[in-house]
């Protein structure tokens, strides 16, 4: 006797449907599986970039603590420093 049960009911349909979702999070993944999961834990590939950003930084940090400049002055000049370093060394 045949199932009373319409095809889209049947537990083969919902394995089916299974394993289709399955199957496109897997073609989502695996194209960049090796990038999903990395962080920066080495040194930046760029000395040059690392020493411009520590020396601008640290003489907004220090001017900031000799009370030269505000907090909000402070972030601007961050900011600044940030895209110059970045504008002359890449990165």
């Amino acid at each position: 006797m045949a199932d009373p049960r319409p095809l889209l009911d049947r537990p083969i349909a919902r394995v089916v449907a299974l394993l289709l979702f399955a199957g496109m999070v897997a073609a989502l993944l695996l194209p960049d599986w090796d990038g999903l999961f990395t962080y920066g834990s080495g040194p930046p590939a760029n000395p040059d970039l690392t020493r411009c950003l520590d020396k601008r930084l640290g003489d907004v940090r220090q001017m900031q603590a000799d009370g030269t400049i505000t907090d909000a002055q402070a972030s601007q000049f961050r900011e600044r420093a940030q895209n110059y370093c970045h504008s002359r060394f890449g990165g």
